[in-house]
Parts: structure tokens; C-alpha cells; sequence
């Protein structure tokens, strides 16, 4: 039996499949992110944007694209920037 003493080899161990996933989808936050920020000006609360983005879950980057666009919406109603 081995026993790995240094973090650091456990975590390269760890993090090497995973990364390229975490960059994806820190890559399509950001997007997501600027998009809604871009849309709603000075009505955007980053605290409600975090919530929105956790309350999704686990979910497929197509799915959280369009519940974003979802709470979005709702966000631009909410501040009255909706004509219909």
C-alpha cells in the first residue's frame, strides 16, 4: 500500500480530468455573466445572479443558458425594460 504524503501530488492526480471541464464552464459563466450585466445595466445584482446561477444545479451548459435567459427576462420586467 502506498500512502501519498504531498497534497499537491493528489490534487494534480485529481484536477487533471476535471480541469478542462472547469474551464468550460467558468468560460460560459463568465459569458452568462456579462450577457445579463450588458442587458440590465445598473439593475443588475450580482447576489440575485449568483442565486439564479445555484439554483440551477447540476445542469447541461444548454439548460443553464436558457434558465438564465429565463430569470433575465424576468429580471428585465421586473426593472420595468420591457415594452411587451
Amino acid at each position: 500500500m502506498t500512502i501519498i504524503r504531498d497534497s499537491r501530488v493528489i490534487r494534480c492526480m485529481t484536477t487533471e480530468a476535471t480541469e478542462p471541464g472547469l474551464s468550460i464552464r467558468k468560460t460560459a459563466t463568465g459569458r452568462l455573466w456579462e450577457r445579463c450585466q450588458l442587458a440590465l445595466g445598473d439593475d443588475f445584482d450580482v447576489r440575485k445572479f449568483h442565486d439564479a446561477l445555484i439554483s440551477a444545479g447540476p445542469v447541461t451548459l444548454g439548460v443553464l443558458d436558457n434558465l438564465m435567459e429565463n430569470w433575465l427576462d424576468s429580471q428585465r420586467k421586473e426593472h420595468g425594460q420591457y415594452a411587451a
